[in-house]
């Protein structure tokens, strides 16, 4: 519902649902700073993370989707 403070009740956080785990390994890969999971719920963030992770689950699985 495009809530950018969403948060699952398995802790996946923001627009993209992304967990705060995966979101410090992003931080990370990319050189971008991390104060903690909040930066999660920032809508810039979230999408530039969650469109990260997706190019590189894409490259993982040889961009084949299963929907």
């Amino acid at each position: 519902m495009f809530d950018e403070a969403a948060r699952s009740p398995s802790g996946a956080l923001g627009l993209m649902q992304i967990m705060p785990e995966t979101g410090r390994q992003i931080s990370r890969e990319i050189a971008s700073s991390w104060e903690g999971s909040d930066d999660l719920l920032q809508a810039s963030t979230n999408i530039k993370f969650g469109t990260y992770y997706y190019k590189q689950m894409m490259r993982r699985f040889s961009q084949q989707l299963s929907i």
